[in-house]
């Protein structure tokens, strides 16, 4: 069987570089070259939060996500040089 794709969302205003899923919470985070990390609820593909991360540099911005699920914290990394630790609210 193929894979069908049940939704698509027009997330970032530029290019989506890095997601994850948070299964417990039922979300998902992602980032892209517009700077922001915003997170997703995936019941109903409403954007739950937005927030600027990381400066653009280069046409680029945020170009890595990460979630340590046991200490429920998201890690993103940029071209301005910075990694940024958010606690997952």
């Amino acid at each position: 069987r193929t894979p069908k794709a049940v939704k698509t969302i027009t997330a970032h205003s530029d290019s989506v570089t890095s997601l994850t899923f948070l299964p417990a919470k039922r979300q998902f985070a992602s980032v892209g070259h517009d700077g922001s990390m915003r997170v997703w609820d995936y019941r109903n593909y409403k954007c739950l939060y937005e927030m600027p991360v990381h400066k653009r540099k280069f046409n680029e911005a945020c170009n890595c996500l990460g979630v340590n699920f046991s200490s429920n914290l998201l890690a993103t990394g940029g071209s301005d040089g910075l990694v940024n630790i958010f606690s997952c609210p």
